[in-house]
């Protein structure tokens, strides 16, 4: 008999249905669907892409709005034998374009309002009637656990994003180290708000889904209103809530909203740092245990995990089961607590590394001075020991930030913003403004031809709208230090510089 590790998603999927057909595993506004539906739609589903000829580590790409289908889709898709990618239907035509040619994916689940915008790759609209009246027993499993699971793009520095590679096992070893850290059983009652290229998703559906837990599924509307969140979990008594802290905030912001987050029990916040005084904010308000996690996403989701206890000291924590954390210095010696250095990451939670990026896996997946059969991970993030054998997080090695949970970054945009005609110097940077709230700020040089509206035209054509800076300032010179390397600090405040701002 395999052990957990050694079986896939889908297989785990399977034997939830058998313990629990008629639990409902999905609700989706005025939509109930049992575990024992929803398996039979991906089957059905999974049939007609097996029929196209999907197998193992082949890349089935997925944009459709949030909806049943949606997740039938992603089960179907593993289900076939592939692993899917999800590319979010709000992105530019560009970045979009990019993905499709970049991942070399023959084959693509879309829905009714999304095909007309697909071309030259094989299409199935998840919202035809006729893909689900196929045979709806589970197909005859063709994976193992060593094969691709999905992949997302992130940012990356020269402006071209990267497609992360995860496993089957690294997902499994996720959701079976987190569950001995959060209630996920057949009593949760979980919300997914977050977008299915952002991998919390994976935290919010696949975790459920393998633990017989029911998916509170918010629609696009619900899931960007903060009072609407609230009405939804209220409404069908979530009980476990995991989001950013940005996201976190905007929840809590209006006390009217409090009462309608009493049934939760469980919050995760995860994605960037944890503010000392949103803490204080939630352990006064609410009566839910928080946790604060950490993972990037080439470690899937999530590699550690820390109950707050109080607001003195935020910490992330220890690393999850079958994972090893390594906090070294320039010379790859190891580095005792107290002393900062850069997080190295090892062990089962590993992507595989970058699609068709062989040099960038290389950079970053590094073969461990102390054992030479395990890769480590270089995560950039500045770390150190606290005594009681957790890390602190103190910052980045590079230009990679993160803002309402995206990671970001700043050199794709800086790269992005210096294709304008007209621009002669570009500066990025996350700076907090009103009300401490971060926001990417530009700085740039121009020929006086370039306006601010231009300039965001331009990047909505090639950039999500989270990477379009918030504040954009024409200076005259771009301040460099001593080494000839930008003076960040010498950069004007944007609520002081006469800046462009987007509201």
């Amino acid at each position: 008999m395999l052990i957990i590790q050694e079986k896939t998603i889908h297989q785990l999927f399977e034997e939830q249905v058998e313990r629990t057909p008629d639990n409902v595993a999905l609700v989706f506004e005025d939509r109930l669907v049992t575990y024992k539906e929803l398996n039979q739609r991906a089957n059905s589903l999974a049939k007609v892409l097996r029929d196209k000829g999907v197998k193992p580590d082949e890349i089935v790409g997925i944009m459709v709005n949030r909806s049943v289908e949606m997740i039938a889709g992603i089960l179907a898709i593993l289900k076939a034998g592939g692993a899917y990618l999800p590319i979010e239907p709000e992105y530019p035509e560009d970045r979009i374009r990019f993905i499709l040619q970049d991942s070399g994916m023959d084959i693509i689940l879309t829905d009714n309002n999304n095909i007309n915008r697909i071309s030259g790759i094989n299409s199935i609209n998840v919202n035809n009637k006729i893909i689900y009246d196929y045979s709806m027993d589970n197909p005859v499993n063709q994976n193992t656990s060593k094969d691709l699971a999905y992949i997302i793009y992130t940012s990356g520095s020269t402006g071209r994003p990267k497609g992360v590679m995860i496993e089957h096992s690294s997902v499994i070893n996720f959701v079976e180290a987190v569950s001995k850290r959060m209630n996920f059983s057949t009593n949760a009652i979980v919300l997914s708000s977050t977008t299915y290229c952002f991998d919390i998703f994976v935290f919010e559906v696949i975790t459920s889904l393998l633990k017989g837990a029911r998916i509170v599924l918010a629609n696009e509307a619900e899931r960007r209103t903060p009072r609407l969140i609230c009405e939804l979990i209220s409404k069908h008594n979530v009980n476990i809530l995991l989001t950013t802290p940005s996201k976190m905030r905007l929840l809590v912001s209006e006390d009217e909203n409090l009462p309608m987050l009493n049934s939760i029990d469980e919050i995760m916040l995860g994605g960037e740092p944890f503010p000392h005084d949103l803490l204080k904010k939630l352990k006064k308000s609410l009566k839910a245990k928080i946790i604060n996690g950490y993972g990037p996403t080439e470690t899937t989701v999530g590699v550690s995990f820390k109950e707050l206890i109080n607001d003195r000291r935020i910490s992330v924590g220890r690393p999850i089961d079958n994972t090893k954390f390594y906090l070294l210095d320039k010379n790859l010696e190891l580095l005792p607590i107290g002393i900062p250095g850069e997080l190295y990451i090892g062990g089962a939670s590993l992507a595989r590394g970058y699609l068709n990026r062989p040099d960038l896996t290389a950079k970053s997946f590094i073969e461990s001075p102390f054992n030479p059969n395990e890769k480590l991970y270089k995560t950039g993030d500045v770390a150190r020991w606290y005594s009681k054998g957790e890390i602190d997080l103190l910052g980045r090695t590079d230009s990679q930030v993160k803002i309402n949970g995206y990671r970001i970054e700043l050199g794709e945009i800086e790269n992005s913003i210096l294709k304008i005609p007209g621009i002669q110097g570009a500066v990025v940077i996350n700076k907090k403004v009103l009300n401490n709230k971060q926001a990417l700020c530009a700085y740039l040089k121009t020929d006086g031809q370039v306006s601010s509206g231009y300039v965001r035209e331009y990047l909505s054509k090639i950039l999500p709208d989270y990477m379009i800076p918030s504040y954009i300032t024409f200076i005259d010179e771009i301040p460099l230090n001593s080494n000839g390397k930008v003076d960040r600090e010498k950069l004007p405040d944007p609520l002081l510089a006469k800046s462009e701002v987007a509201y």
